[in-house]
């Protein structure tokens, strides 16, 4: 009888562990202090953590903006949320993407981050006019796990 308990118990924790080592926890720590967290199991299956009580949460097709109140915790569909903001945002010229030009030039050297390989390139953004809006330094990373991270954060910030 104990050999079958262990043997079950076995069973259930290696199975708990694939599904466990299935999902990505990234963290980005920006200047000032600021942390965000963006955690991974599917494509179905995204939470970025923005404060220690709010959260955007994608499941089910949808996502939600999770925060915590006096009240408790609320879900608010961000899809219903943008079609209220277009009704009271009126016609204002927002800025379009394609005003912009990027260019990415290889730096000659490779990096490793967060135990990631990659090679670091600089990045410069302008806008119409010529006028340089920003310029930093990027590794990218050909990762199947950084590619997962990547395709995770787009999709839960384009709702």
């Amino acid at each position: 009888m104990r050999r079958i308990l262990i043997s079950v118990y076995l069973l259930i924790f290696f199975f708990t562990g694939v599904v466990w080592a299935g999902d990505i926890v990234s963290t980005w720590k920006y200047e000032g202090g600021t942390t965000m967290k963006l955690s991974v199991r599917d494509e179905q299956h995204i939470r970025m953590d923005t404060a220690p009580d709010s959260y955007m949460l994608k499941t089910g097709g949808k996502t939600y903006m999770v925060q915590k109140s006096d009240e408790g915790w609320k879900a608010t569909d961000m899809a219903e949320m943008a079609k209220m903001m277009s009704r009271f945002a009126g016609k204002k010229a927002s800025p379009n993407i394609d005003d912009y030009t990027t260019k990415y030039k290889y730096a000659g050297r490779k990096e490793k981050v967060a135990g990631y390989k990659g090679k670091v390139y600089n990045v410069e953004v302008r806008d119409g006019s010529g006028k340089l809006v920003s310029s930093d330094e990027l590794v990218f990373s050909k990762s199947k796990d950084i590619r997962r991270i990547n395709k995770a954060m787009m999709q839960i910030s384009s709702q």
